[in-house]
């Protein structure tokens, strides 16, 4: 998969997602959506729309 990113090394870490398929049309919940492990893939972000190299700061969300 390097070679998708231009020889870059993304980084991959475990996380957990939000699991709502099974929520229906329902707008509000009283109980949370139930996580489920997954990965996230970070790969440099001049790779993302042809950018050029250069400083960047990308936000993740970490806590609902």
């Amino acid at each position: 998969m390097v070679n998708e990113l231009n020889d870059a090394v993304p980084i991959d870490l475990p996380v957990e997602r939000e699991d709502t398929a099974n929520w229906g049309k329902v707008l509000y919940r009283k109980e949370p959506a139930e996580r489920r492990p997954a990965k996230a893939r970070f790969a440099p972000y001049y790779l993302w729309d042809n950018r050029a190299t250069g400083e960047t700061l990308v936000w993740v969300k970490t806590e609902k």
